[in-house]
């Protein structure tokens, strides 16, 4: 059985650009096949089956504020889950000001 789950990733980012996260499983001798669905907020889930102890995922946001990532990690002995909180800005750029005479 698994007991354990835990994200990690950035806990800022800016708003367009993309964020990778992985999530890793406990215990190392966990039974396989595992599957992870992650769910992120304004995203839509993301399923993935597959014999390792980790999964990654890349989202990105569009909007700005605190966005929650959270993963499920499933297996023949039950489920775990963990969630991950980043907070999106809006990148401003800011150009020298010239005056014309």
């Amino acid at each position: 059985a698994l007991t354990g789950v835990s994200i990690a990733g950035p806990t800022a980012g800016i708003s367009g650009t993309a964020n990778t996260y992985i999530a890793a499983v406990a215990p190392l001798t966990a039974t396989q096949w595992l599957t992870y669905t992650w769910q992120a907020t304004e995203q839509s889930p993301i399923t993935n089956t597959t014999f390792n102890l980790s999964d990654t995922t890349v989202l990105t946001w569009t909007v700005t504020g605190a966005q929650t990532v959270t993963v499920t990690a499933s297996n023949c002995g039950g489920s775990v889950v963990d969630s991950h909180t980043i907070h999106i800005y809006l990148l401003q750029i800011y150009l020298p000001l010239v005056l014309r005479q």
